[in-house]
């Protein structure tokens, strides 16, 4: 099994492996750490190809999206509303899936328009909560075509494979798992 970190109560958790930070608030380290981010893109030079712009403004644009992006979550799931988290931060990662499914696989952008460096991939409980399971740094157009993206995916679909078989659909139920 695996454990939760609870980020906003009964809307907003976050999957914690060991003694580490959880996967939320792991992101936005790094995503606010100059040296991670800089690194990076030193290893990967053609990411910057994707995105074309140099490593100082991949790094500056990184550190301004995160920032935001981390406080407009926590601030919508602060909100009265259920489903705020719903269609303004996060949409279902496959085409075809909407929100009235019990668990449903999703994706945040780190901004609404423009090209978004940043990515988070969580799991949507039927009462409108998320348990945000990882994150990345977008290098590829597809997902499926980095590393990064092949291990979020897969970590995506062994937690709500697991959610299903256990029938935890939502909040109540995944109380078991909240450390």
């Amino acid at each position: 099994m695996f454990a939760l970190s609870e980020i906003v109560e009964e809307k907003l958790f976050a999957l914690k492996e060991g003694g580490r930070l959880d996967a939320f608030h792991q992101c936005f380290e790094n995503w606010q750490d100059v040296e991670y981010v800089y690194n990076f893109f030193k290893s990967r030079p053609e990411a910057l190809l994707y995105y074309g712009v140099d490593h100082r403004t991949a790094v500056r644009l990184i550190l301004r999206e995160s920032e935001q992006f981390f406080d407009d979550i926590l601030n919508i799931a602060e909100e009265e509303n259920a489903t705020s988290l719903d269609k303004i931060i996060f949409q279902p990662l496959h085409n075809g899936d909407d929100f009235d499914l019990p668990i449903i696989e999703t994706k945040a952008y780190g901004k609404e328009s423009g090209r978004s460096f940043l990515r988070l991939y969580a799991i949507r409980l039927s009462d409108g909560a998320y348990i945000i399971v990882g994150g990345l740094i977008k290098t590829t157009e597809a997902l499926q075509d980095c590393e990064e993206g092949k291990a979020v995916l897969k970590k995506l679909k062994e937690i709500a494979d697991i959610l299903r078989k256990s029938e935890m659909f939502d909040t109540f139920d995944i109380g078991i798992l909240v450390v």
